[in-house]
């Protein structure tokens, strides 16, 4: 009995030795090996859309909430990726992608003025909206360490929303949209604590409060992953988003606040 532990126990004692060597040395293979990456994963998000669409005709159009007033769920599950690539040592390009699409139908308890129609209360309407947001970065890592990595990004969020609705009764239909590349500057933090675990983190950061227009963009992501494989691994992560934007001449307004859980697998070459 003894000899077999001892035959078993070897192997394992070598390997306990090993990674703490890798660790006191501070080497990551995530890291250290880590030129370009693809992660693809799903995006559990909860969100609160309120719009406003003025008219030129009707005036000041109605602020509504599309969760509210008509009727979506705030729980969605979305497919998502992200990725970047490092071509030198301390310059890299993030980006990332996704798009939440809904509709609902309901019958609405107040009066709403949607851009050019008003669509009364107790009228039944069906109402879709759909949101893309992608997102390209330049990061400059500032300060380079084995497990630790610094870095100041600026770049271009792109939010893009198409809604509609539409009165089935009376066949009235009114449909908005919207596309907004908005300028951030944001930190980056990657710290290997373990020769396989690795935690990132990012805040992107926008604001403008010019005579015609008023907006804020705060981008915050948290995650751990995990190097399972030599160029794959697993990651989990928290983001957390609110999105501001007020056009004071035309009256127009949004506000979108998100957030959720990441669940994705990274794939570095």
């Amino acid at each position: 009995m003894k000899k077999i532990v001892a035959i078993y126990s070897t192997p394992l004692i070598a390997a306990t030795l090993s990674l703490s060597a890798l660790a006191a040395d501070g080497e990551n293979y995530w890291m250290n090996t880590d030129r370009g990456s693809v992660a693809v994963g799903a995006f559990f998000v909860e969100e609160s859309t309120e719009v406003r669409l003025s008219s030129d005709t009707l005036g000041t159009g109605t602020k509504f909430s599309f969760q509210d007033d008509l009727g979506f769920d705030e729980d969605s599950e979305v497919a998502r990726i992200s990725g970047h690539y490092r071509f030198k040592p301390r310059h890299r390009i993030n980006f990332g992608y996704f798009n939440i699409s809904n509709d609902a139908t309901t019958t609405l308890l107040r009066d709403i003025q949607f851009e050019d129609t008003i669509f009364t209360a107790g009228s039944a309407v069906r109402s879709e909206l759909d949101f893309t947001v992608m997102n390209m970065l330049y990061t400059y890592s500032f300060f380079q360490k084995p497990t630790l990595d610094l870095g100041v990004s600026t770049g271009v969020n792109l939010y893009d929303f198409d809604s509609k609705i539409t009165a089935p009764a009376t066949q009235t239909r009114e449909e908005g949209d919207g596309t907004a590349p908005l300028p951030v500057l944001g930190l980056r933090v990657r710290w290997a604590f373990t020769p396989k675990f690795l935690l990132g983190a990012s805040f992107d950061y926008f604001e403008i409060d010019k005579s015609g227009s008023e907006g804020q963009v705060i981008d915050i992501l948290v995650a751990v992953e995990h190097q399972t494989w030599k160029n794959a691994g697993l990651g989990l992560g928290y983001n957390d988003v609110s999105i501001e934007a007020e056009d004071k001449e035309d009256r127009d307004e949004l506000d979108w606040d998100y957030d959720g859980f990441v669940g994705y697998a990274r794939f570095s070459f």
